[in-house]
């Protein structure tokens, strides 16, 4: 008896992709829509095709999102929220790891709209004045009420500026949470003229600059050295900093493989760096990964140093 091998199952949403890949092929032989309007639909379905490549789809929808749908949108807002409580557990354990005063006085570097180093202190239970420093007042008016709204009790200030543009002073730790790619981001658009909010309006647009930073040589050298100087700098003596860079989720979503290895390659340069500019190399992750939820850290994500003192623990 003859087999009968039935064809695979399709659901309707696949072949809608289908039909909307199809569809953008006419647009361009079409004179009924401009260039500009194809243009933007193609860059719709080109990003959307990364999204399901990197299996974004599992986490949220793709925008515009559909505002009726709650149980998605609280999905997402669980996501959020749990990625969130996952570095700060992570920051926590680093804490712990370096034995830090829970009274000393520290800085958040480049805090953004959500503080998660700040979450690790809170977590940590550290009751020291913590600075949030960031060159977005906006950031930091958000930072400051996302602290308020999970319960944090630290005294906070909010400092506004730009990492170069200022001395940050003697605090007794310096800690910053995915700070490499966005001086390095920033710093790019700044000699070139480029409006930085521009790039995070516009997902293709963003990949194409950080396309263009790979492909740029000396870009590691016109920021990792000042930055190694402005860090040994903000300490006292026997003061400890640390910089927690893990693969970002984010590029991986967009397709910017590159852009992770870049920044592993910043954090190399910049321990040389901190080396040269009299900081000590520390050790601050036990000798296995820290894995917490979502979120996995290992010794090649963080660059952690103390001024003056001696190799090994703190």
């Amino acid at each position: 008896m003859r087999r009968v091998v039935h064809p695979p199952r399709v659901s309707q949403r696949a072949l809608e992709v289908e039909k909307a890949s199809t569809r953008v092929a006419r647009m361009g032989r079409s004179h009924r829509f401009t260039d500009l309007e194809v243009e933007r639909f193609a860059a719709d379905i080109a990003l959307a095709s990364r999204r399901l490549a990197s299996r974004e789809y599992q986490r949220s929808t793709f925008q515009p999102r559909n505002v009726l749908r709650i149980p998605d949108r609280t999905e997402e807002l669980f996501q959020d929220l749990a990625f969130y409580w996952s570095v700060g557990q992570v920051w926590s354990r680093l804490l712990q790891a370096i034995s830090l005063s829970r009274t000393a006085r520290v800085a958040e570097i480049g805090c953004g709209y959500v503080p998660k180093v700040a979450m690790g202190l809170h977590y940590y239970g550290a009751t020291g004045q913590l600075d949030l420093i960031d060159a977005d007042a906006v950031a930091l008016q958000h930072a400051g009420r996302f602290l308020e709204l999970m319960g944090a009790r630290l005294p906070l200030a909010a400092v506004r500026g730009a990492i170069f543009d200022r001395d940050l002073g003697q605090y007794d730790a310096v800690f910053a949470n995915h700070l490499l790619d966005d001086l390095i981001l920033s710093h790019f658009c700044e000699k070139r003229g480029v409006d930085i909010a521009t790039l995070y309006a516009r997902e293709d647009r963003y990949i194409a600059v950080w396309e263009e930073i790979v492909a740029t040589p000396g870009v590691l050298e016109e920021v990792v050295p000042l930055l190694a100087q402005v860090l040994v700098r903000s300490v006292r003596p026997g003061g400890v900093v640390i910089l927690l860079d893990y693969p970002s989720f984010s590029h991986r979503a967009l397709g910017l493989t590159s852009v992770i290895r870049l920044v592993r390659e910043t954090t190399q340069f910049l321990r040389e760096g901190v080396r040269a500019s009299g900081g000590v190399i520390i050790r601050a992750l036990p000798s296995t990964p820290i894995a917490v939820d979502r979120v996995t850290v290992t010794q090649d994500d963080i660059v952690a140093f103390r001024v003056g003192g001696g190799d090994g623990e703190l």
